[in-house]
């Protein structure tokens, strides 16, 4: 998650940077000719469409990241139950990646104790997952 907010964060800065650079796009305006009602400037009406496009991306990139804060923080509330032995073990397993055989060595335990851990927090999660969407 951290890794995909870092990202939307920079494409939201590209994507005002860019933004900013249309805004100031100014077309050249010949004098002395004859300037009717029906004359458009296509520079600046391609200008306005990209502004307005960067506008909806901006929108869909900031609903996704408060999607994904909101998802963080029904995580932290979800693993407060977990005592810090059995937080350690989910976050070396699903978290950081580390294999089964691994996880013994990290945890400074044998390898039935990492199962037996493992299997306590998954029932304490799915308890507690029960317990939060009633």
């Amino acid at each position: 998650m951290d890794d995909r907010i870092k990202d939307i964060n920079m494409q939201i800065k590209l994507q005002k940077d860019t933004q900013q650079s249309m805004r100031d796009i100014r077309s050249m305006n010949i004098d002395g000719l004859p300037h009717g009602k029906s004359v458009s400037n296509p520079v600046a009406d391609a200008a306005i469409k990209i502004v307005d496009r960067i506008d909806v991306n901006i929108r869909e990139l900031l609903t996704e990241l408060n999607s994904i804060y909101d998802k963080q923080t029904s995580m932290r509330t979800l693993l407060s139950c977990l005592t810090s032995e059995e937080y350690r073990i989910i976050e070396l397993r699903y978290i950081k990646h580390t294999r089964w055989n691994g996880l013994p060595q990290k945890m400074h335990c044998s390898r039935s104790t990492c199962f037996r851990i493992h299997d306590n927090a998954i029932k304490k999660l799915a308890e507690q997952n029960k317990v939060g969407t009633k």
